[in-house]
């Protein structure tokens, strides 16, 4: 079996057949699909059951809720196929998605597959980054490395087909299971390292549903959980010869600085300043913007992202808070 196609699902019942469909409409069938129900609430899960009921090829998992690195890592744990693929329940595969990275892998000896995805609202696609790496074999994994820590462009867990050694499936991820952000390069960083063959297809075979996800809500954990995942990522490059590490990883997370913060928009919650407030109150967000302005590397943000981040960084909680309600957070 050359696929295992691994899905996790929470309450996702207005979008769940779309997604089912699109992997069920694939002129490829050399996959077994795991679908994990994550403790869903709603009809998720029994449309999960009636999906494998007419599926030969699809194992469904119920499990109690315990977050996104959970669902996936069981799945993972399940997995009987050469390469394992990663859709979220709210998102699609390209009508030949499947047949073409069966096609490359045909071609050539790969550990690790990335590529392109379109951004979806329901109606309008958009390529989701536009060649953010040379097509073919990755020879220099710094360049990987810098992707990673420096942009979004290939963090996602659906933008890979990895030979499934690489998972390490072995590996206790329980810690992490609270973080539901970020948990994409915690479970990438090793399956880099690890690959000795990386290959770029710069096509979008992929449908992310940018409406649905979890960005468009506030939630006070989201710095939080790219902060722990960071110490995490540190952990794993120390042995890693990667010019300006530390600036880079200081980088990433003044991104989830920005991120959660600009979540303010999302909510009323008058404890949404306090939670900022932690924000900019934590010695390690203190510690990563000294290291990127005095590393030269405030290049790497936007001309807005570098403002509300100076304001978080000199706590001027009320001013950046009027800031993003006039002008919204992008």
């Amino acid at each position: 079996m050359l696929f295992s196609i691994l899905v996790p699902v929470y309450n996702v019942e207005t979008y769940l057949p779309e997604c089912l469909a699109s992997i069920a409409g694939q002129d490829f069938d050399d996959y077994e699909l795991i679908l994990v129900d994550d403790g869903s609430t709603d009809r998720s899960g029994a449309m999960c059951d009636e999906y494998a009921a007419s599926h030969t090829n699809t194992v469904v998992i119920h499990k109690e809720n315990a977050g996104l690195i959970s669902a996936r890592r069981r799945g993972i744990a399940e997995a009987k196929g050469d390469y394992c693929l990663f859709c979220d329940s709210d998102d699609l595969y390209e009508a030949g998605a499947f047949r073409k990275i069966a096609d490359v892998l045909g071609q050539h000896d790969i550990d690790l597959l990335l590529y392109n995805a379109f951004t979806y609202d329901g109606t309008n696609k958009a390529i989701f980054f536009e060649h953010c790496l040379p097509a073919g074999f990755v020879t220099d994994k710094t360049v990987l490395y810098d992707k990673l820590l420096l942009t979004y462009e290939l963090n996602a867990m659906w933008l890979k087909a990895v030979r499934r050694e690489l998972l390490d499936a072995e590996r206790d991820y329980t810690p992490w299971y609270p973080c539901n952000f970020g948990e994409d390069l915690l479970q990438t960083m090793p399956m880099v390292m690890n690959a000795q063959k990386i290959y770029y297809l710069d096509q979008a075979l992929y449908d992310y549903r940018d409406m649905a996800g979890m960005m468009h809500k506030y939630n006070a954990r989201y710095y939080w959980s790219y902060q722990k995942i960071n110490a995490r990522v540190r952990e794993y490059l120390s042995d890693i010869t990667l010019a300006d590490r530390d600036a880079k990883l200081a980088v990433h997370l003044l991104t989830a600085a920005y991120g959660g913060t600009t979540q303010m928009k999302y909510t009323r919650e008058a404890s949404a300043r306090d939670d900022v407030r932690r924000i900019a109150d934590d010695k390690e967000f203190r510690e990563a913007y000294q290291v990127v302005r005095d590393a030269g590397y405030m290049n790497h943000f936007s001309t807005k992202q570098k403002l509300i981040l100076s304001l978080l960084y000199a706590r001027r909680i009320g001013l950046m808070s009027l800031i993003l309600s006039v002008r919204g957070s992008n």
